[in-house]
Protein backbone atom coordinates (compact mmCIF):
# COMPACT_ATOMS: atom_id res chain seq x y z
CA UNK A 1 0.00 0.00 0.00
CA UNK A 2 1.19 3.97 -0.74
CA UNK A 3 0.26 6.83 0.54
CA UNK A 4 -0.17 8.79 -2.70
CA UNK A 5 0.31 12.85 -1.43
CA UNK A 6 -1.56 14.88 -3.77
CA UNK A 7 -5.15 12.61 -2.66
CA UNK A 8 -5.45 14.32 0.48
CA UNK A 9 -6.26 17.28 -1.16
CA UNK A 10 -9.10 15.55 -3.15
CA UNK A 11 -11.94 15.78 -0.66
CA UNK A 12 -14.09 19.31 -0.88
CA UNK A 13 -12.61 21.86 1.78
CA UNK A 14 -16.34 23.27 3.20
CA UNK A 15 -14.89 25.85 5.48
CA UNK A 16 -13.80 24.62 9.35
CA UNK A 17 -16.42 22.09 9.82
CA UNK A 18 -15.49 20.40 6.56
CA UNK A 19 -11.56 20.48 7.29
CA UNK A 20 -12.22 18.33 10.54
CA UNK A 21 -12.95 15.32 8.71
CA UNK A 22 -9.76 14.20 7.84
CA UNK A 23 -6.51 13.08 9.91
CA UNK A 24 -3.89 14.86 7.96
CA UNK A 25 -1.85 14.62 10.89
CA UNK A 26 -1.75 10.84 10.19
CA UNK A 27 -1.01 10.28 6.89
CA UNK A 28 2.10 7.54 7.13
CA UNK A 29 3.50 5.55 5.01
CA UNK A 30 3.70 1.71 5.92
CA UNK A 31 3.94 -0.01 2.41
CA UNK A 32 5.53 -2.82 4.10
CA UNK A 33 3.64 -3.01 7.11
CA UNK A 34 0.32 -2.77 6.10
CA UNK A 35 0.83 -6.20 3.71
CA UNK A 36 -1.46 -8.96 4.65
CA UNK A 37 -0.33 -11.43 6.21
CA UNK A 38 -1.02 -14.53 5.18
CA UNK A 39 -3.60 -16.62 6.59
CA UNK A 40 -2.21 -18.97 9.65
CA UNK A 41 -3.63 -21.17 11.94
CA UNK A 42 -5.13 -21.66 14.76
CA UNK A 43 -7.79 -18.84 14.16
CA UNK A 44 -9.23 -17.42 17.51
CA UNK A 45 -13.15 -17.39 17.83
CA UNK A 46 -13.65 -13.28 18.68
CA UNK A 47 -16.53 -12.22 20.80
CA UNK A 48 -19.06 -9.03 19.51
CA UNK A 49 -18.36 -10.08 15.80
CA UNK A 50 -21.43 -11.62 15.12
CA UNK A 51 -23.85 -8.42 14.27
CA UNK A 52 -25.59 -10.27 11.08
CA UNK A 53 -25.88 -13.61 10.06
CA UNK A 54 -24.68 -14.14 6.91
CA UNK A 55 -25.26 -17.51 5.06
CA UNK A 56 -22.32 -20.26 4.33
CA UNK A 57 -24.76 -22.86 3.22
CA UNK A 58 -22.77 -25.28 5.60
CA UNK A 59 -23.62 -28.04 7.65
CA UNK A 60 -20.77 -27.11 10.61
CA UNK A 61 -21.82 -24.67 12.89
CA UNK A 62 -17.97 -24.06 14.03
CA UNK A 63 -17.70 -23.32 9.61
CA UNK A 64 -20.78 -21.23 10.06
CA UNK A 65 -19.26 -19.06 12.98
CA UNK A 66 -16.07 -18.33 11.71
CA UNK A 67 -17.38 -17.46 7.61
CA UNK A 68 -19.53 -14.69 10.19
CA UNK A 69 -16.82 -13.23 11.82
CA UNK A 70 -14.25 -13.46 8.67
CA UNK A 71 -17.41 -11.21 6.98
CA UNK A 72 -17.73 -9.08 10.02
CA UNK A 73 -13.79 -8.60 9.71
CA UNK A 74 -13.43 -7.45 6.25
CA UNK A 75 -16.10 -4.80 7.08
CA UNK A 76 -14.17 -3.96 9.94
CA UNK A 77 -11.05 -3.70 7.62
CA UNK A 78 -9.32 -6.39 8.95
CA UNK A 79 -8.98 -8.72 6.36
CA UNK A 80 -5.97 -10.13 7.33
CA UNK A 81 -7.59 -11.31 10.63
CA UNK A 82 -10.62 -12.41 8.01
CA UNK A 83 -8.38 -14.49 6.04
CA UNK A 84 -7.55 -16.49 9.20
CA UNK A 85 -11.06 -16.76 9.94
CA UNK A 86 -12.20 -18.12 6.25
CA UNK A 87 -9.39 -20.04 6.98
CA UNK A 88 -10.63 -21.84 9.90
CA UNK A 89 -14.10 -22.49 8.02
CA UNK A 90 -12.17 -24.13 5.51
CA UNK A 91 -10.87 -26.21 7.97
CA UNK A 92 -13.52 -26.97 9.63
CA UNK A 93 -15.55 -27.77 6.30
CA UNK A 94 -13.43 -27.81 3.18
CA UNK A 95 -16.45 -28.74 1.09
CA UNK A 96 -18.13 -25.44 1.97
CA UNK A 97 -17.40 -23.42 -1.60
CA UNK A 98 -18.63 -19.96 0.01
CA UNK A 99 -15.73 -20.50 2.84
CA UNK A 100 -13.08 -20.71 -0.28
CA UNK A 101 -14.66 -17.62 -1.85
CA UNK A 102 -14.94 -15.91 1.46
CA UNK A 103 -10.62 -16.33 2.15
CA UNK A 104 -9.81 -15.36 -1.51
CA UNK A 105 -11.82 -12.07 -1.09
CA UNK A 106 -10.66 -11.14 1.77
CA UNK A 107 -7.18 -11.07 0.54
CA UNK A 108 -7.96 -8.99 -2.32
CA UNK A 109 -7.36 -4.88 -2.20
CA UNK A 110 -10.07 -2.35 -0.29
CA UNK A 111 -10.35 1.26 -0.79
CA UNK A 112 -7.21 1.72 1.63
CA UNK A 113 -4.97 -0.49 0.10
CA UNK A 114 -3.65 -2.64 -2.75
CA UNK A 115 -3.68 -6.47 -2.98
CA UNK A 116 -0.22 -7.50 -2.02
CA UNK A 117 1.87 -9.61 -4.45
CA UNK A 118 2.76 -12.27 -1.64
CA UNK A 119 -1.09 -12.77 -1.33
CA UNK A 120 -1.26 -13.68 -4.76
CA UNK A 121 -0.51 -17.39 -4.47
CA UNK A 122 -3.32 -17.36 -1.99
CA UNK A 123 -5.81 -16.30 -3.75
CA UNK A 124 -5.45 -18.26 -6.82
CA UNK A 125 -5.42 -21.38 -4.79
CA UNK A 126 -8.80 -20.53 -2.51
CA UNK A 127 -10.55 -19.22 -6.02
CA UNK A 128 -9.37 -22.49 -7.33
CA UNK A 129 -10.86 -24.21 -4.95
CA UNK A 130 -14.18 -22.37 -4.27
CA UNK A 131 -14.77 -22.64 -8.37
CA UNK A 132 -14.41 -26.56 -8.01
CA UNK A 133 -17.36 -26.49 -5.50
CA UNK A 134 -19.00 -23.98 -7.20
CA UNK A 135 -21.70 -26.52 -8.45
CA UNK A 136 -22.60 -27.68 -4.65
CA UNK A 137 -23.20 -24.17 -3.81
CA UNK A 138 -26.06 -21.54 -3.67
CA UNK A 139 -27.03 -19.57 -6.96
CA UNK A 140 -26.06 -16.40 -5.36
CA UNK A 141 -22.65 -18.25 -3.93
CA UNK A 142 -22.00 -19.28 -7.69
CA UNK A 143 -22.51 -15.61 -9.11
CA UNK A 144 -20.03 -14.53 -6.60
CA UNK A 145 -17.01 -16.99 -7.16
CA UNK A 146 -17.55 -16.50 -10.87
CA UNK A 147 -17.48 -12.51 -10.19
CA UNK A 148 -14.56 -12.92 -8.03
CA UNK A 149 -13.12 -14.94 -10.87
CA UNK A 150 -13.45 -12.07 -13.16
CA UNK A 151 -11.12 -10.13 -10.54
CA UNK A 152 -7.84 -12.35 -11.00
CA UNK A 153 -7.61 -13.80 -13.84
CA UNK A 154 -4.63 -15.25 -13.48
CA UNK A 155 -2.15 -15.27 -10.34
CA UNK A 156 -0.45 -11.82 -11.97
CA UNK A 157 -3.64 -10.16 -12.45
CA UNK A 158 -6.30 -7.59 -10.61
CA UNK A 159 -8.82 -6.74 -12.93
CA UNK A 160 -11.81 -4.66 -10.86
CA UNK A 161 -13.19 -2.74 -13.18
CA UNK A 162 -13.99 -6.85 -14.69
CA UNK A 163 -15.13 -7.50 -11.04
CA UNK A 164 -17.23 -4.02 -10.66
CA UNK A 165 -18.92 -4.97 -13.92
CA UNK A 166 -19.58 -8.35 -12.91
CA UNK A 167 -20.74 -7.23 -9.10
CA UNK A 168 -23.24 -4.66 -11.07
CA UNK A 169 -25.24 -7.09 -12.82
CA UNK A 170 -24.94 -9.29 -10.02
CA UNK A 171 -27.00 -5.73 -8.11
CA UNK A 172 -29.62 -6.13 -11.30
CA UNK A 173 -30.08 -10.00 -10.92
CA UNK A 174 -30.42 -9.88 -6.93
CA UNK A 175 -31.98 -6.65 -6.25
CA UNK A 176 -33.03 -7.83 -2.53
CA UNK A 177 -29.94 -8.98 -1.27
CA UNK A 178 -28.19 -6.55 0.98
CA UNK A 179 -24.77 -8.09 0.78
CA UNK A 180 -24.77 -8.23 -3.04
CA UNK A 181 -25.52 -4.52 -2.87
CA UNK A 182 -22.70 -3.88 -0.47
CA UNK A 183 -20.24 -5.80 -2.87
CA UNK A 184 -21.18 -4.72 -5.29
CA UNK A 185 -21.05 -0.48 -3.98
CA UNK A 186 -17.66 -1.62 -2.45
CA UNK A 187 -16.48 -2.75 -6.09
CA UNK A 188 -17.29 0.98 -7.51
CA UNK A 189 -15.46 2.31 -4.15
CA UNK A 190 -12.54 0.30 -5.13
CA UNK A 191 -12.07 1.83 -8.80
CA UNK A 192 -11.85 5.80 -7.48
CA UNK A 193 -11.01 5.14 -3.58
CA UNK A 194 -10.93 8.96 -1.93
CA UNK A 195 -12.52 10.30 -5.50
CA UNK A 196 -16.21 10.69 -4.86
CA UNK A 197 -16.57 14.42 -4.78
CA UNK A 198 -15.94 17.69 -6.85
CA UNK A 199 -14.06 20.75 -5.01
CA UNK A 200 -17.46 22.32 -4.96
CA UNK A 201 -19.20 19.49 -3.27
CA UNK A 202 -20.98 17.63 -6.47
CA UNK A 203 -20.30 14.31 -6.96
CA UNK A 204 -18.54 12.65 -9.66
CA UNK A 205 -19.65 10.80 -12.42
CA UNK A 206 -19.47 7.70 -10.55
CA UNK A 207 -20.70 8.51 -7.11
CA UNK A 208 -24.49 8.02 -7.52
CA UNK A 209 -24.40 4.60 -8.61
CA UNK A 210 -22.59 3.86 -5.36
CA UNK A 211 -24.76 5.43 -2.99
CA UNK A 212 -27.92 4.41 -4.39
CA UNK A 213 -25.96 0.42 -3.98
CA UNK A 214 -25.40 1.63 -0.38
CA UNK A 215 -28.81 3.35 0.20
CA UNK A 216 -30.81 0.18 -1.30
CA UNK A 217 -28.41 -2.08 0.98
CA UNK A 218 -29.21 0.24 4.28
CA UNK A 219 -32.95 0.16 3.61
CA UNK A 220 -33.04 -3.71 3.25
CA UNK A 221 -30.45 -4.49 6.08
CA UNK A 222 -30.25 -0.97 8.39
CA UNK A 223 -27.89 -3.00 10.62
CA UNK A 224 -25.58 -4.13 8.40
CA UNK A 225 -21.86 -3.61 8.98
CA UNK A 226 -20.49 -3.45 5.81
CA UNK A 227 -23.22 -0.73 4.76
CA UNK A 228 -23.07 1.65 7.25
CA UNK A 229 -19.37 1.93 7.44
CA UNK A 230 -19.01 2.44 3.60
CA UNK A 231 -21.91 4.70 3.62
CA UNK A 232 -20.06 7.04 6.49
CA UNK A 233 -16.86 7.01 4.15
CA UNK A 234 -19.04 8.17 1.46
CA UNK A 235 -21.03 10.75 2.55
CA UNK A 236 -18.22 12.64 5.26
CA UNK A 237 -16.42 14.23 2.74
CA UNK A 238 -19.84 14.90 0.89
CA UNK A 239 -21.82 18.27 1.16
CA UNK A 240 -23.80 16.65 4.04
CA UNK A 241 -22.47 14.60 6.26
CA UNK A 242 -25.47 15.10 8.70
CA UNK A 243 -26.84 12.05 6.24
CA UNK A 244 -24.56 9.32 7.64
CA UNK A 245 -25.27 10.08 11.34
CA UNK A 246 -28.21 7.55 11.32
CA UNK A 247 -25.34 4.88 10.54
CA UNK A 248 -23.01 6.91 12.79
CA UNK A 249 -25.51 6.14 15.79
CA UNK A 250 -25.99 2.64 14.76
CA UNK A 251 -22.09 1.92 14.95
CA UNK A 252 -21.45 2.75 17.64
CA UNK A 253 -23.03 -0.56 19.80
CA UNK A 254 -23.43 -2.61 16.56
CA UNK A 255 -20.49 -4.17 16.59
CA UNK A 256 -18.81 -4.38 20.00
CA UNK A 257 -15.73 -6.15 19.21
CA UNK A 258 -14.62 -4.54 15.67
CA UNK A 259 -12.14 -1.65 17.14
CA UNK A 260 -12.23 -0.47 13.58
CA UNK A 261 -16.20 -0.10 13.56
CA UNK A 262 -16.54 1.28 16.82
CA UNK A 263 -14.22 4.37 15.95
CA UNK A 264 -16.36 5.33 12.37
CA UNK A 265 -19.03 7.13 14.09
CA UNK A 266 -16.04 9.60 14.74
CA UNK A 267 -15.75 10.86 11.16
CA UNK A 268 -19.25 11.64 11.33
CA UNK A 269 -18.86 13.63 14.54
CA UNK A 270 -16.28 15.20 13.56
CA UNK A 271 -18.04 16.66 10.45
CA UNK A 272 -20.68 17.70 12.57
CA UNK A 273 -19.24 19.36 15.22
CA UNK A 274 -20.30 16.99 17.95
CA UNK A 275 -16.45 16.49 19.35
CA UNK A 276 -17.61 14.68 22.90
CA UNK A 277 -18.93 12.00 21.01
CA UNK A 278 -16.42 11.53 18.46
CA UNK A 279 -14.02 10.97 21.26
CA UNK A 280 -16.70 8.74 22.90
CA UNK A 281 -16.40 6.85 20.11
CA UNK A 282 -12.48 6.66 19.49
CA UNK A 283 -12.58 5.92 23.46
CA UNK A 284 -14.54 2.79 22.86
CA UNK A 285 -12.07 1.63 19.77
CA UNK A 286 -9.26 1.93 22.07
CA UNK A 287 -10.70 -0.48 24.53
CA UNK A 288 -12.25 -3.02 22.26
CA UNK A 289 -8.48 -2.78 20.26
CA UNK A 290 -6.98 -3.19 23.60
CA UNK A 291 -9.50 -6.33 24.29
CA UNK A 292 -8.60 -7.85 20.75
CA UNK A 293 -4.63 -7.40 20.62
CA UNK A 294 -4.98 -9.13 24.96
CA UNK A 295 -6.20 -12.43 22.68
CA UNK A 296 -3.77 -12.42 19.72
CA UNK A 297 -0.42 -10.83 17.91
CA UNK A 298 -2.53 -8.46 16.01
CA UNK A 299 -2.03 -8.38 12.33
CA UNK A 300 0.93 -5.71 10.88
CA UNK A 301 -1.67 -3.69 8.68
CA UNK A 302 -4.35 -3.33 11.45
CA UNK A 303 -1.78 -2.59 14.41
CA UNK A 304 0.16 -0.06 12.48
CA UNK A 305 -2.49 1.32 10.63
CA UNK A 306 -5.77 1.20 12.32
CA UNK A 307 -5.07 0.87 16.30
CA UNK A 308 -2.57 4.02 15.78
CA UNK A 309 -5.54 5.74 13.62
CA UNK A 310 -7.96 5.16 16.84
CA UNK A 311 -5.57 6.92 19.19
CA UNK A 312 -4.15 9.84 16.74
CA UNK A 313 -8.32 10.77 16.27
CA UNK A 314 -8.95 11.21 19.58
CA UNK A 315 -5.84 13.65 20.55
CA UNK A 316 -7.72 15.50 17.05
CA UNK A 317 -11.26 14.84 19.21
CA UNK A 318 -10.34 16.16 22.36
CA UNK A 319 -8.62 18.93 20.86
CA UNK A 320 -11.28 20.24 18.84
CA UNK A 321 -13.76 19.92 21.74
CA UNK A 322 -11.71 21.73 23.81
CA UNK A 323 -11.64 24.46 21.13
CA UNK A 324 -15.55 24.71 21.23
CA UNK A 325 -15.16 24.78 24.77
CA UNK A 326 -13.14 27.63 24.85
CA UNK A 327 -15.28 29.68 22.01
CA UNK A 328 -18.54 29.05 24.25
CA UNK A 329 -17.54 29.73 27.31
CA UNK A 330 -17.42 26.26 28.73
CA UNK A 331 -14.25 24.97 30.61
CA UNK A 332 -11.69 23.52 28.31
CA UNK A 333 -10.77 20.16 29.25
CA UNK A 334 -7.16 19.52 29.36
CA UNK A 335 -7.00 15.65 28.55
CA UNK A 336 -9.26 13.13 27.13
CA UNK A 337 -9.91 11.81 31.28
CA UNK A 338 -10.85 15.65 32.44
CA UNK A 339 -12.87 15.46 29.35
CA UNK A 340 -14.74 12.48 30.23
CA UNK A 341 -14.82 13.78 33.83
CA UNK A 342 -16.41 16.92 32.57
CA UNK A 343 -18.99 15.80 30.60
CA UNK A 344 -20.48 13.77 33.08
CA UNK A 345 -20.70 16.43 35.59
CA UNK A 346 -23.78 18.51 35.50
CA UNK A 347 -23.08 22.77 34.95
CA UNK A 348 -24.95 24.60 37.25
CA UNK A 349 -27.27 27.01 36.29
CA UNK A 350 -25.32 29.96 37.52
CA UNK A 351 -22.85 30.31 40.03
CA UNK A 352 -23.32 30.38 43.49
CA UNK A 353 -19.85 31.23 44.67
CA UNK A 354 -18.99 34.70 46.56
CA UNK A 355 -15.54 33.74 46.50
CA UNK A 356 -13.53 31.11 44.64
CA UNK A 357 -15.35 32.60 41.45
CA UNK A 358 -13.05 33.54 39.00
CA UNK A 359 -14.95 34.39 35.87
CA UNK A 360 -14.11 36.95 33.58
CA UNK A 361 -17.94 38.45 34.61
CA UNK A 362 -17.16 37.62 38.21
CA UNK A 363 -14.76 40.80 39.21
CA UNK A 364 -17.67 42.35 41.53
CA UNK A 365 -17.51 38.71 43.51
CA UNK A 366 -14.60 40.51 45.97
CA UNK A 367 -17.41 42.75 47.09
CA UNK A 368 -19.99 40.05 47.81
CA UNK A 369 -21.75 40.30 44.71
CA UNK A 370 -22.71 36.82 43.17
CA UNK A 371 -21.91 35.91 39.80
CA UNK A 372 -24.66 35.93 37.20
CA UNK A 373 -22.61 34.01 34.57
CA UNK A 374 -24.30 30.81 33.36
CA UNK A 375 -22.16 27.58 32.11
CA UNK A 376 -19.68 28.25 34.69
CA UNK A 377 -17.33 25.64 35.68
CA UNK A 378 -18.74 22.72 38.58
CA UNK A 379 -16.03 23.97 40.91
CA UNK A 380 -17.31 27.85 40.79
CA UNK A 381 -14.06 28.52 38.79
CA UNK A 382 -14.02 29.40 34.73
CA UNK A 383 -10.02 27.64 33.74
CA UNK A 384 -10.31 29.48 30.76
CA UNK A 385 -8.65 32.95 31.95
CA UNK A 386 -8.78 34.87 35.59
CA UNK A 387 -10.31 38.29 35.94
CA UNK A 388 -7.98 40.63 35.96
CA UNK A 389 -6.51 41.98 38.88
CA UNK A 390 -6.49 38.74 41.11
CA UNK A 391 -3.09 37.38 42.63
CA UNK A 392 -3.74 33.65 42.44
CA UNK A 393 -3.03 32.14 38.78
CA UNK A 394 -5.09 30.81 36.62
CA UNK A 395 -5.11 27.24 35.59
CA UNK A 396 -3.14 26.36 32.84
CA UNK A 397 -4.49 26.19 29.49
CA UNK A 398 -3.46 26.59 25.99
CA UNK A 399 -2.77 29.80 24.49
CA UNK A 400 -5.26 30.88 21.62
CA UNK A 401 -2.33 30.65 19.13
CA UNK A 402 -1.00 27.03 20.68
CA UNK A 403 -3.58 24.88 19.19
CA UNK A 404 -1.33 22.27 16.61
CA UNK A 405 -1.87 23.71 13.33
CA UNK A 406 -1.78 19.66 12.01
CA UNK A 407 -4.96 20.17 14.58
CA UNK A 408 -6.76 22.77 12.74
CA UNK A 409 -6.28 21.52 8.88
CA UNK A 410 -8.06 17.92 9.10
CA UNK A 411 -9.67 17.11 5.57
CA UNK A 412 -10.28 13.69 5.44
CA UNK A 413 -11.22 10.50 7.01
CA UNK A 414 -8.13 8.20 7.06
CA UNK A 415 -4.82 8.05 7.93
CA UNK A 416 -3.65 6.53 4.45
CA UNK A 417 -4.91 6.62 0.91
CA UNK A 418 -4.43 4.08 -2.16
CA UNK A 419 -2.78 5.23 -5.16
CA UNK A 420 -5.34 6.38 -7.53
CA UNK A 421 -4.53 5.29 -11.02
CA UNK A 422 -5.66 2.10 -13.74
CA UNK A 423 -7.70 -0.07 -12.50
CA UNK A 424 -8.10 -2.11 -15.58
CA UNK A 425 -5.25 -4.70 -15.15
CA UNK A 426 -2.34 -5.24 -12.95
Amino acid sequence: MRCDAPCLSRTPDFGVAGRVGRLAAVAIVFHAALAWAAPAADAPLLDGLRPYHPSARTGSALAQRYFEQGMTLVWGFNPAEAARSFAAATRADPGCAACWWGLAWAQGPNINADMDDAAAAGVAAALARARALAPTASPRHRALIAALAARHPDTATVDEESYAAKMRELARRFPRDAEILVLAAEAELNLHPYDWWNADGSGKPWTRATTDLLARALKLAPDHPGANHYWIHVMESSREPARALASADRLRTLVPGSGHLLHMPAHVYMRTGRYADASRANEASIAADRAYEAQVNAQRAYRVGYVAHNHHFLFASAAMEGAAARRSGRPMPRSPRRAARIRRTAAPASCSSTRSCRCSRASASASGARCSRTRCHPTGRNPIRAPSGTTRAAPRTRRPGAWPKRAQNWRGSTPWRRTRRSRRSR
